[in-house]
Protein backbone atom coordinates (compact mmCIF):
# COMPACT_ATOMS: atom_id res chain seq x y z
CA UNK A 1 0.00 0.00 0.00
CA UNK A 2 2.85 2.33 0.87
CA UNK A 3 4.51 1.60 -2.45
CA UNK A 4 1.28 2.34 -4.30
CA UNK A 5 0.86 5.58 -2.33
CA UNK A 6 4.48 6.60 -3.10
CA UNK A 7 3.97 5.79 -6.79
CA UNK A 8 0.75 7.83 -6.90
CA UNK A 9 2.53 10.70 -5.13
CA UNK A 10 5.49 10.64 -7.53
CA UNK A 11 3.68 9.81 -10.74
CA UNK A 12 0.44 11.77 -10.36
CA UNK A 13 0.31 14.19 -7.41
CA UNK A 14 3.70 15.85 -7.92
CA UNK A 15 3.26 16.41 -11.66
CA UNK A 16 -0.27 17.79 -11.01
CA UNK A 17 1.11 20.12 -8.34
CA UNK A 18 3.90 21.25 -10.68
CA UNK A 19 1.33 21.76 -13.45
CA UNK A 20 -0.86 23.80 -11.10
CA UNK A 21 2.15 25.93 -10.09
CA UNK A 22 3.02 26.43 -13.75
CA UNK A 23 -0.58 27.41 -14.52
CA UNK A 24 -0.56 29.88 -11.60
CA UNK A 25 2.74 31.32 -12.85
CA UNK A 26 1.38 31.59 -16.37
CA UNK A 27 -1.76 33.33 -15.10
CA UNK A 28 0.40 35.78 -13.10
CA UNK A 29 2.59 36.40 -16.13
CA UNK A 30 -0.49 36.95 -18.30
CA UNK A 31 -1.88 39.45 -15.81
CA UNK A 32 1.48 41.23 -15.65
CA UNK A 33 1.65 41.26 -19.46
CA UNK A 34 -1.88 42.65 -19.66
CA UNK A 35 -1.05 45.34 -17.11
CA UNK A 36 2.14 46.19 -18.98
CA UNK A 37 0.22 46.36 -22.26
CA UNK A 38 -2.33 48.72 -20.70
CA UNK A 39 0.48 50.84 -19.31
CA UNK A 40 2.22 50.91 -22.68
CA UNK A 41 -1.07 51.81 -24.37
CA UNK A 42 -1.56 54.64 -21.89
CA UNK A 43 2.04 55.79 -22.43
CA UNK A 44 1.63 55.63 -26.22
CA UNK A 45 -1.56 57.71 -25.98
CA UNK A 46 0.25 60.30 -23.84
CA UNK A 47 3.21 60.40 -26.23
CA UNK A 48 0.88 60.80 -29.23
CA UNK A 49 -0.93 63.65 -27.46
CA UNK A 50 2.37 65.32 -26.59
CA UNK A 51 3.59 65.01 -30.20
CA UNK A 52 0.34 66.62 -31.45
CA UNK A 53 0.74 69.47 -28.95
CA UNK A 54 4.35 70.03 -29.98
CA UNK A 55 3.34 69.96 -33.62
CA UNK A 56 0.75 72.68 -32.94
CA UNK A 57 3.36 74.80 -31.16
CA UNK A 58 5.78 74.42 -34.09
CA UNK A 59 3.02 75.32 -36.57
CA UNK A 60 2.12 78.39 -34.51
CA UNK A 61 5.76 79.45 -34.44
CA UNK A 62 6.05 78.89 -38.18
CA UNK A 63 2.82 80.79 -38.83
CA UNK A 64 4.27 83.75 -36.93
CA UNK A 65 7.60 83.73 -38.75
CA UNK A 66 8.27 86.69 -41.09
CA UNK A 67 8.42 84.41 -44.12
CA UNK A 68 5.15 82.68 -43.29
CA UNK A 69 3.36 85.97 -42.64
CA UNK A 70 4.67 87.41 -45.91
CA UNK A 71 3.44 84.31 -47.79
CA UNK A 72 0.01 84.65 -46.16
CA UNK A 73 -0.13 88.33 -47.16
CA UNK A 74 0.58 87.29 -50.77
CA UNK A 75 -2.27 84.76 -50.65
CA UNK A 76 -4.68 87.23 -49.08
CA UNK A 77 -3.84 89.95 -51.63
CA UNK A 78 -4.50 87.48 -54.44
CA UNK A 79 -7.81 86.57 -52.82
CA UNK A 80 -8.83 90.25 -52.70
CA UNK A 81 -7.79 90.71 -56.34
CA UNK A 82 -9.78 87.65 -57.45
CA UNK A 83 -12.85 88.83 -55.53
CA UNK A 84 -12.58 92.27 -57.10
CA UNK A 85 -12.29 90.66 -60.55
CA UNK A 86 -15.35 88.47 -59.91
CA UNK A 87 -17.36 91.56 -58.94
CA UNK A 88 -16.19 93.85 -61.75
CA UNK A 89 -15.05 91.87 -64.79
CA UNK A 90 -18.21 92.73 -66.73
CA UNK A 91 -17.88 96.43 -65.98
CA UNK A 92 -16.28 98.46 -68.77
CA UNK A 93 -16.79 101.94 -67.36
CA UNK A 94 -13.99 104.42 -66.74
CA UNK A 95 -14.74 104.19 -63.03
CA UNK A 96 -14.24 100.40 -63.03
CA UNK A 97 -10.91 100.77 -64.83
CA UNK A 98 -9.81 103.46 -62.39
CA UNK A 99 -10.74 101.25 -59.42
CA UNK A 100 -8.88 98.30 -60.93
CA UNK A 101 -5.72 100.41 -61.28
CA UNK A 102 -6.07 101.79 -57.73
CA UNK A 103 -6.55 98.35 -56.17
CA UNK A 104 -3.75 96.91 -58.30
CA UNK A 105 -1.42 99.64 -57.02
CA UNK A 106 -2.36 98.90 -53.40
CA UNK A 107 -1.97 95.13 -53.76
CA UNK A 108 1.26 95.34 -55.79
CA UNK A 109 3.23 97.16 -53.10
CA UNK A 110 6.27 95.42 -51.68
CA UNK A 111 5.50 93.19 -48.72
CA UNK A 112 7.31 94.07 -45.52
CA UNK A 113 9.27 91.51 -43.54
CA UNK A 114 8.06 93.18 -40.36
CA UNK A 115 5.83 90.66 -38.61
CA UNK A 116 3.70 93.26 -36.84
CA UNK A 117 2.97 95.10 -40.10
CA UNK A 118 2.11 91.88 -41.94
CA UNK A 119 -0.14 90.75 -39.10
CA UNK A 120 -1.87 94.11 -39.33
CA UNK A 121 -2.30 93.85 -43.11
CA UNK A 122 -3.73 90.33 -42.79
CA UNK A 123 -6.36 91.65 -40.38
CA UNK A 124 -7.22 94.56 -42.66
CA UNK A 125 -7.57 92.29 -45.71
CA UNK A 126 -9.52 89.66 -43.73
CA UNK A 127 -11.94 92.39 -42.61
CA UNK A 128 -12.33 93.54 -46.21
CA UNK A 129 -13.02 89.99 -47.41
CA UNK A 130 -15.46 89.41 -44.55
CA UNK A 131 -17.33 92.66 -45.31
CA UNK A 132 -17.54 91.68 -48.97
CA UNK A 133 -19.15 88.36 -48.05
CA UNK A 134 -21.80 90.32 -46.16
CA UNK A 135 -22.84 92.15 -49.32
CA UNK A 136 -25.97 91.07 -51.16
CA UNK A 137 -25.24 87.91 -53.10
CA UNK A 138 -21.70 88.04 -51.69
CA UNK A 139 -20.86 90.47 -54.46
CA UNK A 140 -19.80 94.06 -53.97
CA UNK A 141 -20.67 97.11 -56.04
CA UNK A 142 -18.19 99.57 -57.56
CA UNK A 143 -19.21 102.06 -54.88
CA UNK A 144 -18.42 99.52 -52.15
CA UNK A 145 -15.04 98.72 -53.72
CA UNK A 146 -14.24 102.44 -53.99
CA UNK A 147 -14.86 102.92 -50.25
CA UNK A 148 -13.07 99.68 -49.35
CA UNK A 149 -9.95 100.63 -51.32
CA UNK A 150 -9.83 104.03 -49.63
CA UNK A 151 -10.19 102.39 -46.22
CA UNK A 152 -7.51 99.79 -46.89
CA UNK A 153 -5.11 102.45 -48.14
CA UNK A 154 -5.70 104.52 -45.01
CA UNK A 155 -5.22 101.53 -42.70
CA UNK A 156 -2.05 100.40 -44.45
CA UNK A 157 -0.59 103.89 -44.65
CA UNK A 158 -0.80 104.50 -40.91
CA UNK A 159 -1.39 101.26 -39.01
CA UNK A 160 -3.04 101.77 -35.67
CA UNK A 161 -5.96 100.59 -33.62
CA UNK A 162 -8.87 102.88 -33.03
CA UNK A 163 -8.64 104.54 -29.65
CA UNK A 164 -11.27 103.54 -27.08
CA UNK A 165 -14.23 105.74 -26.39
CA UNK A 166 -13.68 107.48 -23.05
CA UNK A 167 -17.00 108.71 -21.68
CA UNK A 168 -17.12 111.76 -19.41
CA UNK A 169 -17.89 109.85 -16.23
CA UNK A 170 -16.63 112.65 -14.01
CA UNK A 171 -19.25 115.09 -15.37
CA UNK A 172 -22.05 112.59 -14.73
CA UNK A 173 -20.84 111.98 -11.18
CA UNK A 174 -20.77 115.71 -10.44
CA UNK A 175 -24.09 116.47 -12.12
CA UNK A 176 -26.57 114.24 -10.30
CA UNK A 177 -25.19 111.23 -8.49
CA UNK A 178 -28.58 109.99 -7.22
CA UNK A 179 -30.16 109.95 -10.69
CA UNK A 180 -27.08 108.28 -12.14
CA UNK A 181 -27.22 105.57 -9.47
CA UNK A 182 -30.92 104.95 -10.12
CA UNK A 183 -30.44 104.62 -13.91
CA UNK A 184 -29.28 101.04 -14.73
CA UNK A 185 -27.76 102.26 -18.03
CA UNK A 186 -25.84 105.20 -16.60
CA UNK A 187 -22.07 105.49 -16.86
CA UNK A 188 -21.92 105.58 -13.07
CA UNK A 189 -23.64 102.19 -12.76
CA UNK A 190 -21.34 100.75 -15.45
CA UNK A 191 -18.34 102.15 -13.58
CA UNK A 192 -19.61 100.71 -10.30
CA UNK A 193 -20.09 97.30 -11.94
CA UNK A 194 -16.48 97.40 -13.18
CA UNK A 195 -15.24 98.16 -9.68
CA UNK A 196 -17.18 95.22 -8.25
CA UNK A 197 -15.62 92.68 -10.62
Amino acid sequence: MDQIADAIEQQIAQPLSALADTADGAAGAAMAAESAAESVGYDVTNVERMVRDLQRVVEDLQDGSPESLAARVVQRRRHVWWDFTVDTWERTSVRAERLARALHDVLSRDISLDSARNTWELRVLDDLLGDRRQQRGQRATLKWWHEAIKEVEAFLEAPGYQAPELPDLRAELRADLDTAMDDPNSLTRQFKAQLEK
